[in-house]
Order: structure tokens, then C-alpha cells, then sequence
């Protein structure tokens, strides 16, 4: 890894989780920013395998990142992008729908 990165915590919207994450800026490539996702998360009975709860890991890396469709270009674009995925993580734990369903209220 390479270029900036800052280290956050954020409590979900539903004010039930808290998430760590660290925002990292890759720099010359258009989609610059991976948020990768610290936390060891709890998803009960819930599937939480890579496509379920929408995360990614590579191989030789430690963490998981969030899996977003598109370019994240800045740092805010990054921390909206964490906390949407963060709340829709604790309504999908905690509800009865998929991960998806949540996400698409935020559309």
C-alpha cells in the first residue's frame, strides 16, 4: 500500500454498532480511494460471506474493503460511502432483508 490513509470510527445511524475503518488514497488512479473495513463484525445468523454483506478482500491483504460500484474520488465521497454501508450493515444484521434492500433507500 501506498499514499494517505486516515483511521475512523463511526456509530451506525441506528446508534448500534460502531464501525472502524481506514480510508486509504491510492493517488494517481481515477478510483483513488478503498475504504477498508477494521472491525471484526458480528453477523449472527446472518450470511455474511463477500456478496451477501458486500465486501471485498484481496489475498495478500489482512482486511476486507467495502465493495462499492463506481469511483470514489475524495475523501468525502469516501466517508458517505462508509457510513451508508455501515448503517445498511446494522439494518441487515438486525433485520429480515437482504443487504441490498437497505441499500437501495439511501438511493
Amino acid at each position: 500500500m501506498y499514499g494517505e490513509h486516515v483511521r475512523l470510527k463511526y456509530r451506525d445511524i441506528d446508534d448500534l454498532m460502531t464501525y472502524e475503518f481506514v480510508f486509504f488514497d491510492y493517488g494517481d488512479d481515477e478510483e483513488s480511494w478503498c475504504i477498508y473495513i477494521i472491525s471484526d463484525i458480528d453477523y449472527g445468523t446472518r450470511p455474511s460471506d463477500c456478496h451477501s454483506a458486500h465486501w471485498l478482500k484481496n489475498e495478500d491483504e489482512s482486511f476486507r474493503y467495502i465493495c462499492w460500484e463506481g469511483e470514489i474520488t475524495s475523501f468525502e465521497d469516501a466517508l458517505t460511502i462508509a457510513s451508508v454501508w455501515a448503517d445498511c450493515t446494522t439494518r441487515y444484521i438486525e433485520g429480515p432483508f437482504d443487504f441490498d434492500f437497505y441499500a437501495h433507500s439511501y438511493q
